[in-house]
């Protein structure tokens, strides 16, 4: 059934961005509110990822250091059952667990680690959800310019954002939220705030570092020097940050521990787990799964490499810095060996404010489709399938222009 409903918010998605104009805009604000309200009170049905949040936040709560143990460490607790990788430290930055933090201490206090800090955590991630709503309602403002306009319907009724995030409580939603402010910075000449954003989105998921370099690379085109206090305003949102948490160079191991685990595509829904299956239908030897699994990472490495190289050496200004960080991303999601719909997300903010016409349509197509991929299980082919379209629309309309002169955008 909610698989179902996700196909119809697909479609009303799809109504709106065809049919959205300047008098409708703030019509279709009021039913993207509603509809992420609503979906605040969905139960975690197609991830334990929101269990494994309150077992990191029930760790913090009890003055235990969740980058350096697993829920293991919690010995008796009803989260125990719920939580997928009882052994496995925090994989997050120390924003998120900051989040956690605060929900594990409001469920020790209520004696409630479930129900009461779930409660709690649905609420933060609800307020950044609802936050990011009306940032990018205030990125279009008064204009009528077409791409703005639909830009923001694919956000606001985007069913993967409202599922995922408000939903689910996916920690994504600080991501989306923090690449909305800087959006908006960015577009209004604030550009500390939007360093500021950045950064702590950076230190939520490491995904908007490549966007936090390319806005300094931006800087310093007008002036090495100009960099500095940015990268000084950086370094201090970091250490603030880690102040709570930090226990040695061990704590940074939350970065490392998503490339270390070479074994998440057996669980997971991505391209590469299609070849791993056919491979194992066909009896491969371990050595070819070896050579399989290392030619398949490193060549989606070498691509991500390949067109963040060429952007930083290319942007010029904030609008090329959104569309370089929305071709790494889709480049990052399409070679990635462990997919999920919650990941799709990190586009929006970015592909909201494009002036193309098809990296739109696209997103809303790959985000329609995906939406209800963690439903029923064989919708979980879906996921691939989106990789390939990634790619393919990576090859075809971005990867030439690795090799173009001039700004990326052109």
């Amino acid at each position: 059934m909610a698989a179902a409903g996700l196909v119809l918010l697909g479609a009303c998605c799809v109504t709106a961005f065809l049919s959205i104009n300047r008098q409708n805009a703030r019509k279709i604000l009021y039913s993207a509110l509603a509809v992420h309200a609503i979906m605040l009170t969905a139960l975690p049905l197609f991830s334990t990822d929101l269990f494994s949040y309150l077992a990191y936040g029930q760790l913090a709560a009890r003055g235990l250091n969740p980058h350096a143990v697993g829920p293991a460490a919690l010995g008796q607790s009803p989260l125990l059952g719920m939580v997928g990788w009882v052994n496995t430290p925090s994989v997050y930055g120390p924003i998120a667990d900051l989040l956690m933090s605060v929900a594990g201490h409001v469920g020790q206090w209520a004696d409630s680690p479930v129900w009461i800090a779930g409660l709690c955590y649905k609420s933060i991630v609800g307020l950044f959800d609802i936050t990011s709503l009306l940032i990018m309602y205030a990125v279009l403002g008064a204009s009528d310019e077409r791409y703005l306009l639909r830009g923001f319907a694919l956000f606001a009724l985007c069913p993967v954002l409202a599922w995922e995030v408000a939903g689910q409580a996916h920690n994504d939603g600080l991501v989306v939220c923090a690449a909305a402010v800087y959006v908006w910075a960015s577009r209004r000449g604030k550009d500390s705030l939007g360093v500021v954003a950045l950064a702590l989105g950076a230190l939520s998921k490491f995904v908007l570092a490549p966007t936090l370099a390319l806005q300094l690379r931006v800087f310093a085109r007008t002036g090495i020097l100009r960099v500095v206090p940015y990268a000084a305003l950086i370094l201090a949102v970091a250490v603030v940050s880690y102040l709570p948490t930090w226990s040695g160079l061990a704590t940074l191991n939350s970065w490392i521990q998503p490339m270390s685990h070479d074994d998440t595509f057996r669980q997971g829904t991505s391209l590469y787990t299609v070849l791993w299956k056919v491979l194992r239908v066909l009896h491969a030897p371990e050595s070819a799964h070896a050579v399989s699994y290392l030619t398949y990472v490193w060549t989606g490495r070498l691509l991500v490499a390949t067109l963040g190289a060429s952007f930083l050496w290319r942007v010029r200004n904030s609008e090329d810095v959104a569309f370089a960080s929305l071709i790494v991303l889709l480049a990052l999601l399409s070679t990635s060996t462990s997919s999920a719909a919650w990941y799709l997300p990190w586009t929006l903010p970015f592909v909201a404010v494009q002036r193309e016409t098809r990296w739109q349509v696209f997103i809303l197509g790959l985000t329609v489709v995906c939406a209800p991929a963690h439903g029923p299980a064989p919708l979980w082919l879906l996921l691939p399938i989106g990789q390939v379209a990634g790619l393919v629309a990576l090859c075809k309309w971005s990867v030439p222009k690795v090799f173009a002169a001039g700004p990326p955008t052109s």
